[in-house]
């Protein structure tokens, strides 16, 4: 990993654990971790880092029920990353 994919990575885990177990939209997850970087990010670094922090089961999804969306939250796997990152 880059130290981009790291930081990158590293705000991801920390904004999905702040907010708890009602997690993100991707596409807020995203605009959150480039707001939490102070910096913009590309799409493909985005996108890799949603794919590497769901390849490791770092976060996992569910549908909300009343809208049909998808969320993610952070899993114990992905607390344990968070922490050593």
């Amino acid at each position: 990993m880059t130290d981009t994919d790291i930081l990158v990575i590293r705000k991801m885990l920390g904004i999905l654990n702040g907010i708890g177990p009602a997690g993100l939209e991707e596409q807020d997850l995203k605009e959150q971790a480039e707001i939490a970087a102070g910096a913009p990010l590309t799409t493909a670094e985005q996108d890799l880092a949603v794919k590497l922090l769901r390849d490791r089961r770092w976060i996992a999804s569910y549908r909300q029920p009343v809208t049909e969306r998808v969320r993610w939250y952070i899993t114990e796997h992905g607390k344990i990353a968070y922490a050593g990152l």
